[in-house]
């Protein structure tokens, strides 16, 4: 008898421990959700490794991964968006922002983006005006993913899908001394491509005028916001005290002045096309 029980005994614990490594051979995620693999395709067509954005459509949080990796995932709707560079594609390369959502089940999904399928991106100004900076990002309606510089080689890939928005802005000095621009705007969905020249803008104008503790001028720098898919604006320098004629694309605008003693009253409002406002920043 006891040798009987011996050997049942010695029986059990091999299958235990045989079921133990069954278990943890399954991945962990298997039964609530699958995996995602991304590959990207340069603008020649050729395979390139790039930073993948990630983020639940029920989120603010995102995540990153390598393209070509496995990425386990819980089952769910996600936004995937990469910034594809082409380094050898004209003088000073290119970049290509696209993006998707993906529905993750319980199995494998593949996905691939192709930088060829790209759109010119670009915001141009006027004659004689410098531009200090442009640039694109691709949001749900809770995350900010991944942004685009326009540094004269930008292109978006096209995409309808309503989950995402594409937004954009762009600042620049006038011709002309004391003037600035703020271009901004929002897609629902990514265009099939988005070019905007200042002589085709429509403005409101905000006479600024900008006052300083001291009246020995100072650099002093303007930040506006506008309220859209973006990661914000870097700022415009100029010598204060002086007032500023600042254009602005039609929405709600807010904004500030920073100098070297700190930081001004705010502004918020909203501001029409064709319309002159006049406001004072106490730097």
């Amino acid at each position: 008898m006891r040798e009987i029980g011996t050997v049942a005994a010695g029986t059990g614990g091999v299958l235990l421990g045989a079921l133990l490594l069954a278990c943890q051979a399954v991945p962990a995620d298997a039964a609530t959700g699958g995996s995602l693999t991304v590959r990207t395709l340069d603008r020649h067509g050729r395979a390139v490794r790039t930073e993948v954005e990630i983020a639940a459509l029920t989120s603010e949080n995102t995540h990153r991964f390598t393209t070509g990796t496995n990425r386990t995932l819980k089952k769910g709707r996600y936004a995937i968006s990469v910034t594809i560079e082409t380094a050898d594609d004209g003088p000073d390369g290119t970049q290509t922002l696209a993006a998707r959502t993906v529905t993750i089940g319980s199995r494998h999904v593949d996905v691939i983006l192709d930088a060829r399928k790209g759109k010119r991106f670009s915001i141009n100004p006027g004659r004689g005006s410098s531009m200090s900076m442009a640039s694109g990002a691709v949001c749900t309606a809770k995350a900010l993913l991944s942004q685009l510089p326009d540094q004269g080689g930008s292109y978006i890939v096209p995409n309808t899908d309503r989950a995402l928005s594409f937004g954009y802005q762009a600042a620049w000095n006038g011709s002309s001394a004391g003037t600035q621009y703020w271009v901004s705007g929002e897609t629902r969905g990514i265009p099939s491509g988005l070019v905007r020249d200042q002589a085709h803008l429509k403005f409101a104008t905000i006479r600024a005028k900008v006052t300083t503790v001291k009246a020995k001028r100072q650099q002093a720098v303007l930040f506006m916001d506008h309220d859209i898919c973006s990661a914000g604006y870097p700022g415009l320098e100029f010598p204060a005290p002086r007032t500023l004629t600042v254009h602005v694309t039609p929405g709600k605008w807010s904004g500030y002045v920073i100098s070297p003693r700190g930081s001004s009253n705010d502004l918020d409002g909203r501001f029409a096309a064709g319309k002159t406002y006049r406001v004072t920043f106490k730097a």
